[in-house]
């Protein structure tokens, strides 16, 4: 978690549990490439911390996956659709080998 709150510390950005191993990150303003950057600064930051985890089948380290979802107010996506799409993108990102994002 403070991995992630070092990088997403803009006074709009919100980090937050959304239960067990699972952070949501709500920020706001960004462009889908910058959400993607931002992304990407997240993977490497965990994955440089070398955190050992003996009961992976994946890695010998703790890694991320992230479900992004980009939109704009005039879409009008409610909370419910927004969590139920970053869930399906997070879901995803494990599906295609972790580690990874996919929005």
């Amino acid at each position: 978690a403070n991995t992630i709150k070092d990088i997403c510390r803009r006074p709009k950005d919100y980090v937050f549990r959304m239960g067990g191993e699972e952070f949501g990150v709500f920020i706001l303003s960004l462009s889908k490439q910058d959400s993607q950057n931002i992304a990407e600064q997240i993977c490497v930051a965990v994955q440089d911390k070398k955190i050992e985890h003996s009961a992976s089948k994946v890695s010998k380290y703790v890694s991320i996956s992230i479900g992004i979802v980009c939109s704009l107010v005039e879409e009008g996506l409610d909370a419910r659709s927004f969590v139920h799409t970053s869930d399906e993108m997070l879901y995803k990102a494990k599906q295609n080998g972790r580690n990874r994002y996919e929005i």
